[in-house]
C-alpha cells in the first residue's frame, strides 16, 4: 500500500458529495445509514496492487460530534460512481 495526496482529480482534505448511500458505524460504534447527497471529505487516498487499485477513504459527518468513514476503490468500480466534487458557492 502507498498513501498518495491526489488521485482522479480528488485531493486528500477535498469537500465532496457522496452519491450513494453510506452505512457504517461511529465511534461509539452505533451503525448509521445516511442517504446518497451527504457532504464528506476526502480523508486518505491509498493505492493498492489490483484489482483493488486505489481506495478513497471519505469521512462523512452524521452531526457535529459524530461521523462514519466509507471506503470505496477500483473494485467496487470508478470513484466519480460514488463521489463528487463538492462546489463551493460563488466559484466556477
Amino acid at each position: 500500500m502507498k498513501a498518495i495526496q491526489n488521485a482522479n482529480g480528488f485531493r486528500v482534505g477535498q469537500a465532496v458529495r457522496v452519491l450513494v448511500p453510506c452505512i457504517g458505524d461511529d465511534h461509539e460504534g452505533t451503525e448509521h445509514h445516511l442517504p446518497a447527497g451527504r457532504h464528506g471529505t476526502v480523508e486518505q487516498i491509498d493505492e493498492y496492487p489490483l484489482p483493488q487499485g486505489l481506495a478513497f477513504t471519505v469521512y462523512v459527518p452524521v452531526d457535529g460530534e459524530r461521523g462514519i468513514t466509507n471506503v470505496f476503490d477500483e473494485s467496487d468500480g470508478h470513484i466519480r460512481d460514488f463521489i463528487e466534487p463538492e462546489t463551493v458557492a460563488g466559484s466556477n
